[in-house]
């Protein structure tokens, strides 16, 4: 089968499932990964024969892909503020928004004064993208992450360590009360926790209810505010007095996440992401001049 037989076959199939833009940006990136051949190529080389291992993978990949599971899943990596991660079913896949976070963090005018050696915690880390992306746009950052999953974290280390990020990284339940934390006097303590309602699962894709970890995207309908009414108990003890908190959100609960904030003597800022959504706020303590 020549490649362009292949690729078309591969949009026409995928098109049942995804938009054609998507499926054709989604056999890209697989016959890149697969056959080592980006599209600026397929002009010049769209006649040639795909050798019999080559056309078995990309049959096992389709495969894989028409049962829904994420392109980032089958090829086992994705990209996050241009590094190239490592992924698994273990870690949600990192998302444009989350980028928008990292970014006003490295953005805020009022941290550029004391930006180096800035303390940051990085909870529930996941992949370890916040965390990595932090790290490496300054050195300087002294990062500390965590996550419940074990296996999340052997993910997230492996990431750090290919990248040359040198993090340290701790299992931790923020959800539970006994923390017996070994670091503290964070600068930013920024989370991408867990914020999606059960009853929002209807409106979700087949591929990230079917394949992404559930205990990294929903919590209960009773108490959609379970993480961040945590993170903000946790916060009271490890959080330097002119710190900032930088957040996740679900737009749904912007208005409640500033009220939970305002009981805790913060002041808060929403933010858009590039979908038009409120889905960022960034706090910091009320100082109250003699």
């Amino acid at each position: 089968m020549t490649v362009k037989n292949a690729f078309d076959f591969y949009v026409k199939s995928l098109s049942s499932i995804y938009e054609t833009r998507e499926a054709e940006n989604i056999s890209y990136w697989v016959f890149e990964d697969k056959i080592k051949m980006n599209r600026t190529a397929f002009p010049i080389h769209g006649n040639d024969d795909i050798p019999e291992l080559k056309a078995n993978q990309l049959a096992y990949s389709l495969l894989r892909l028409m049962q829904g599971e994420p392109v980032q899943y089958v090829l086992g990596y994705s990209y996050f503020f241009g590094l190239k991660l490592k992924v698994s079913k273990s870690v949600l896949i990192p998302r444009p928004e989350t980028e928008e976070l990292v970014e006003w963090i490295l953005k805020d005018s009022s941290l550029e004064n004391d930006k180096k050696g800035l303390r940051i915690l990085d909870i529930a880390t996941g992949s370890g993208c916040i965390a990595i992306a932090l790290k490496l746009a300054d050195p300087s950052f002294q990062v500390v992450a965590t996550d419940l999953s074990e296996k999340a974290l052997r993910i997230a280390k492996e990431n750090a360590e290919e990248c040359g990020a040198q993090i340290n990284f701790i299992q931790h339940d923020i959800l539970s009360e006994e923390w017996n934390f070994p670091f503290s006097d964070f600068d930013v303590i920024v989370s991408n926790p867990p914020y999606v309602t059960d009853s929002e699962k209807n409106a979700m894709h087949k591929n990230i209810l079917n394949f992404e970890p559930p205990e990294a995207l929903f919590v209960p309908d009773h108490d959609p505010l379970i993480f961040y009414k945590s993170i903000l108990r946790f916060v009271r003890t490890h959080l330097t007095p002119k710190g900032k908190i930088f957040l996740e959100i679900n737009e749904k609960f912007a208005e409640e996440i500033k009220k939970l904030l305002i009981k805790e003597n913060f002041q808060s800022i929403v933010k858009k992401d590039m979908d038009d959504k409120y889905r960022m706020i960034c706090a910091t303590h009320v100082i109250f001049e003699d």
